[in-house]
């Protein structure tokens, strides 16, 4: 008897949802993770899609991670309904990790044209790359 009324109480507690549990996992699930260059610098080469590295050039990228549930979502909706493009060479300043329950979706993108989604080129879009654009490089 004292032993059923000891489960009981355990079970319950570990029956009850945790809702700060779950909205703190759900925040570490959902964020996106920026690196890039500074906007209007100018450098011998053009970046590819490759790791975005220093190159020879003495600047590093800079690094920026958005932990915003909304945020996430309305980038993963830009991307989504992007068209496949034919494939075109393009200087690619700004590179990101798109991190959701899905996955992690690498993106990167030009400082004036050209996305590029896990590999597979997209069409342009200035609403997209002007989002983007304003929220790495806002002060």
């Amino acid at each position: 008897m004292k032993c059923k009324l000891i489960l009981i109480p355990i079970i319950m507690l570990l029956s009850c949802n945790n809702t700060t549990f779950n909205k703190k996992s759900e925040n570490q699930t959902f964020f996106v993770e920026f690196f890039y260059h500074n906007q209007g610098a100018k450098y011998p080469m053009s970046y590819s899609c490759g790791k975005l590295i220093s190159g020879k050039t003495d600047s590093k990228p800079n690094y920026k991670r958005i932990n915003d549930i909304k945020f996430t979502e309305k980038v993963i909706s830009y991307y989504s309904n992007l068209k496949n493009a034919k494939d075109e060479n393009f200087d690619a300043r700004i590179h990101f990790l798109v991190h959701s329950q899905k996955g992690v979706d690498t993106i990167c993108m030009g400082k004036s044209y050209g996305i590029v989604v896990n590999g597979v080129m997209k069409e342009d879009s200035d609403e997209f790359a002007n989002f983007i654009k304003n929220e790495i490089y806002k002060e």
